[in-house]
């Protein structure tokens, strides 16, 4: 594997920059630098994030096309809101495009999501936050999350509040060893029965990242009935 740098602030600014650390304990670890040692490893840091170029989405149906994809904006711009059944658009981003960003683009399609069920290592406050915001809107009429089993003791807070959305909106939460990051929208008056396959976990990652967004009927069964059973294995916050 790759070595760490000699300059071992620059190695753990790395690290932190990369994880958008959220707590006082990792911001603990570069306290034995000083803030100009920190300061150049983030100036390098950024130079090679910038290096990785822009983002990329490539249509696959009966031509090819790629796409240069740099913001939220350009997304919107160049991936449609309403994929059509059979369609899959797949995405490079250098960490700018995350999956609730997709999410965001794909509610501009549809008048609503019939369900929601997001698999994902790890989810912040502010992104709960905002799948709540569609729940009370309408938006979004049933919220499922999975997650790994570590989030409710690492996020106590982000936990109690995915519960309080399941038991308003008559969703779930499972927790399991988990790692996969798959999100399945539906909305059957509208034949849209969207899969959303990442490397990226819902909150913004900077790093390169690809996903994958389909329109397929058959894929959309198959996840979900594998994470059906899933919950149904383990005991989840469903009221």
């Amino acid at each position: 594997g790759a070595k760490r740098p000699r300059n071992r602030a620059s190695w753990w600014s790395c690290q932190l920059l990369d994880s958008m650390p959220d707590t006082m304990s990792q911001l603990g670890l570069l306290d034995e630098f000083s803030s100009a040692e920190v300061a150049a490893a983030v100036s390098v840091r950024e130079a090679e994030l910038a290096a990785l170029g822009p983002s990329r989405a490539l249509r696959m149906r009966h031509q090819a096309k790629t796409r240069r994809v740099d913001s939220d904006e350009k997304l919107a711009a160049l991936v449609p809101a309403k994929i059509a059944p059979g369609d899959s658009w797949h995405i490079l981003s250098n960490g700018d495009i995350d999956v609730l960003s997709i999410l965001r683009h794909l509610l501009t399609g549809v008048t609503h999501f019939d369900s929601v069920l997001v698999t994902t290592w790890r989810i912040n406050k502010e992104d709960l936050e905002q799948i709540d915001a569609w729940l009370d809107a309408g938006r979004i009429e049933e919220f499922h999350l999975l997650i790994d089993q570590r989030f409710g003791r690492l996020a106590p807070d982000e936990y109690q509040l995915a519960k309080r959305m399941a038991a308003d909106y008559s969703g779930s939460v499972t927790t399991c060893l988990n790692h996969s990051k798959v999100t399945l929208c539906s909305n059957a008056a509208a034949n849209a029965w969207l899969v959303v396959e990442s490397s990226a976990n819902v909150n913004t990652n900077r790093r390169l990242e690809q996903s994958a967004v389909h329109n397929s009927r058959p894929l959309f069964d198959f996840y979900i009935e594998a994470f059906d059973g899933m919950r149904s294995r383990r005991r989840t916050a469903a009221p």
